[in-house]
């Protein structure tokens, strides 16, 4: 092979390739000592000569050079492999690994430093032509834009493309919440279930609690002097090293989901129509003698709610200094409770 021409750099020709290679070289490994070294190959010396040129000009634009044999799958299965330390939920894990499934193939098998915002901004739309909504799609381009984020820490990648493009649009479904008269119906109908579900069905609607954070109630949380519920456990699946799925109570996800809400007094009301001395079932279970008797962390019991006058989502209200929640609800009290759905349209979370 004949001497190379200035300017070449490291180009030479492997034969049982077929195909120039080029190298540049970036310095050796603090660690190992190797000597680090980024190629490039073509079926010419001049095409070869012109990636060359790029590996060039990215070390002189960025002080390194990226590799280019890692692809998007395989940034994108490290960092769900090994999550940043504030994603703690298992739940919030799962949802992360279901959005990078969305993402196409096409899209996970390009190399890393090809990619392209176009390519992305494809990858999107084509999420909104299958119908997803507009969170979902939300969702797989976080996965992406901060998979591809730690690839840039790592010196895998020059820039960050998925940050470049705007979420799109996708559908817009109707709300599956419950309605006021809804919300009134099933409380009536919570009379005839046993004082368990009853006490869920109430806290549910009236403190607006999620699932996990109703079974994660103990009668700790219960202040029935201070009439406040204090929020700060919730059942989750998790899944123990080797194990299977199984329900523990964990700490909330983040700090700012601890809450105290105010207890209604429509769980400690006489029930229309019984008479002064008749009391109901919520009464009941919270009385002293029966408070005492259930000593000890357990699940939470009847009557644990927010306001004597409505679902959660019908109301506004404002934190007090001890850090209770006050309501400054319009309507009259006891409303839910005596079934009359007033304001109309107004509706509540499941």
């Amino acid at each position: 092979m004949g001497r190379r021409t200035p300017g070449d750099g490291s180009i030479y020709y492997e034969a049982g390739k077929r195909q120039y290679v080029g190298a540049v070289s970036l310095g050796r490994d603090p660690q190992t000592g190797k000597r680090i070294r980024r190629k490039v190959s073509a079926p010419t010396r001049e095409e070869c000569r012109d990636k060359l040129d790029e590996l060039r000009e990215e070390k002189r634009k960025t002080g390194t050079v990226a590799r280019r044999d890692v692809t998007v799958r395989q940034v994108v299965d490290d960092w769900l492999a090994s999550p940043p330390p504030e994603v703690r939920s298992q739940i919030t894990r799962e949802c992360h690994r279901h959005a990078a499934r969305r993402l196409p193939g096409s899209l996970l098998r390009t190399p890393l430093v090809r990619l392209t915002p176009g390519q992305v901004e494809d990858a999107l739309a084509g999420l909104v032509r299958q119908g997803y909504a507009t969170a979902t799609v939300r969702m797989s381009r976080s996965v992406l834009v901060r998979a591809i984020r730690r690839a840039q820490r790592d010196g895998l990648v020059a820039r960050n493309v998925a940050e470049l493009v705007q979420c799109p649009h996708g559908t817009v479904r109707e709300s599956r919440s419950m309605t006021v008269a809804q919300a009134g119906a099933l409380l009536s109908a919570s009379s005839s279930i046993s004082p368990w579900l009853r006490a869920y069905v109430y806290t549910g609607i009236m403190c607006g609690l999620r699932p996990g954070e109703l079974l994660g109630l103990r009668w700790e949380d219960v202040d029935m002097a201070a009439g406040v519920i204090r929020v700060r456990k919730s059942v989750k699946l998790v899944t123990p090293p080797g194990g299977t799925k199984r329900p523990s109570v964990e700490n909330l996800k983040t700090d700012r989901s601890k809450r105290t809400l105010v207890m209604p007094a429509a769980g400690t009301r006489p029930r229309p129509g019984c008479g002064p001395a008749a009391s109901s079932p919520i009464t009941a279970w919270y009385s002293p003698a029966a408070t005492a008797a259930r000593a000890g962390p357990r699940s939470p019991g009847p009557g644990s709610r927010r306001c004597a006058s409505g679902p959660a989502s019908a109301m506004t209200g404002t934190r007090t200094s001890s850090g209770t929640r006050s309501c400054r609800c319009s309507r009259t009290p006891g409303s839910i409770s005596t079934g009359s759905p007033t304001p109309p349209g107004t509706s509540t979370p499941t």
